[in-house]
């Protein structure tokens, strides 16, 4: 059995829009702009292809599991910082950056996580812990 692009399956779930996987060829597409972008100029047809659908992560799931992690640390100093890092606008940037702060070589394997450079990533190191 091939190995699958797990890259672009970060991608396509981190990127709001989702994506697809063909079986039939291995081969994993994202979603931009409503578009699926297959490296070909003719549009895809999803009523003619089997292909399997990559949900989105919801951003609300996302933040739950931060605030489950931030609860979930002993200590208290660092609960109260990545608790605080949850408020407003902002939140999954700023608990990344509350990560790092704490532990670089967390933050350093966050950075060279697929995907990582999108939006939305922190909690991705988050579910690592």
């Amino acid at each position: 059995m091939a190995e699958i692009d797990l890259e672009t399956v970060t991608i396509a779930m981190s990127n709001g829009e989702g994506g697809y996987y063909d079986e039939v060829n291995n081969e994993v597409f994202i979603v931009i702009d409503g578009d699926v972008i297959t490296g070909e100029d003719d549009e895809v047809d999803l009523d003619e292809v089997d292909w399997i659908g990559i949900e989105p992560d919801d951003s609300r799931v996302k933040f739950l599991d931060m605030l489950d992690f931030a609860n979930s640390v002993t200590d208290d100093l660092l609960s109260d910082r990545l608790l605080r890092a949850l408020e407003g606008r902002g939140v999954f940037r700023r608990f990344r950056d509350t990560v790092f702060e704490q532990d670089p070589d967390i933050g350093r394997g966050l950075a060279q996580l697929p995907g990582c450079s999108h939006r939305n990533e922190s909690d991705r190191m988050a579910r690592r812990e």
